[in-house]
């Protein structure tokens, strides 16, 4: 039975009906701050430019990028290769622990890593590493002064603050407005590659793609006096005649890198690509570099390209294991160096 409404009784409240207009504006500026918010974090926490290859310095002479946030690149040199971030010298166990300290003290963790690039100028002492990734930006030289000291006292600020140099070994360490980590061997190489440039874009280094290996004329000079090519007077001769060399990697079931010579003489490429991939098949199985497992295996499922305008490319194949093992007698190669 309804009751009737007595004199201190409210009336009933009634909503006015609200336009479809009103609605949908309403859901649109929520929506717009969902998809706002979303950016935001992508951007920050996410999201990361290629800008490494920037950092190649002037006079570079060859440069190598990696990006290890691939992954069929990232397992093996997580491995094998930035443990050696810790001290190229030091026990594996000894290099992780420095690098967790170091991680823990300056906020910069090598999940945060995305890219590395090493470049090397026309002396062979002079190089640089950049580690490019989503780092924070507050880490500034201060704090990896302090931090860097905290494990060898010889590290100290220069005398602008902006860089970090080993006062033992002469190595530097800075930090680029866009993110980047540089260590050099030089307070001056360090400079030189904090600024952004175009040197890695010039010696043919791209900035994306799983990684690459560039060199301009005296790299390639360099590279064809090695013992290995001298051996050979007609790769010798052909290598002669290149004028650059780019090495690109794709990622695939089985990985992959095409060589591209580029003629400064006639016909040169074209001679160096099938030499080489002839001497290459022929290596002795025993030979334990890694430089001689890659090249043997790989020309064993060589393709070699059509010439183009003064180019000559080849495609070398390898098994995953293979990339692997390569990976770890580099790792082993570079701490006999330090050692």
């Amino acid at each position: 039975m309804s009751r009737s409404l007595g004199p201190l009784d409210p009336a009933p409240r009634h909503r006015a009906p609200q336009s479809f207009r009103t609605v949908a504006l309403g859901g649109f500026a929520i929506a717009a701050l969902l998809v706002a918010v979303a950016v935001s974090l992508y951007f920050r926490y996410i999201h990361y430019e290629r800008v490494a290859a920037r950092h190649v310095p002037q006079g570079s002479v060859l440069a190598l990028r990696l990006d290890v946030e691939r992954v069929e690149l990232y397992d093996p040199v997580r491995r094998h290769l930035l443990p050696l971030l810790g001290g190229p010298g030091r026990s594996p166990a000894e290099a992780a622990a420095t690098l967790s300290r170091l991680e823990e003290r300056t906020q910069l963790k090598r999940s945060d890593l995305r890219e590395i690039v090493v470049a090397r100028g026309a002396v062979r002492s002079e190089w640089a590493v950049v580690l490019g990734g989503i780092f924070p930006r507050g880490t500034s030289p201060a704090v990896l002064a302090a931090a860097l000291a905290a494990e060898d006292p010889a590290w100290a600020s220069s005398l602008d603050g902006t860089v970090v140099v080993h006062r033992g070994t002469g190595v530097a360490v800075t930090r680029a407005s866009d993110g980047a980590v540089i260590i050099a061997s030089s307070l001056a190489v360090a400079v030189a590659a904090r600024e952004p440039g175009s040197a890695g874009e010039a010696l043919g280094l791209p900035r994306v793609g799983a990684g690459a290996l560039a060199l301009r004329k005296p790299g390639v000079q360099e590279l064809a006096t090695w013992p290995g090519l001298l051996a050979d007077q007609t790769l010798s001769q052909a290598m002669s005649g290149v004028g650059a060399l780019r090495a690109e990697i794709a990622l695939a079931e089985r990985p992959s890198v095409t060589v591209t010579l580029t003629d400064q003489e006639p016909g040169a490429a074209a001679a160096a690509v099938r030499r080489g991939v002839e001497l290459a098949k022929t290596l002795d199985p025993s030979e334990a570099s890694p430089g001689a497992l890659l090249l043997r295996d790989g020309a064993q499922r060589a393709t070699i390209a059509k010439p183009v305008s003064g180019t000559d490319a080849v495609t070398l194949v390898w098994e995953r294991a293979e990339v692997d093992q390569a990976f770890q007698l580099v790792a082993e190669a570079i701490q006999d160096h330090w050692r």
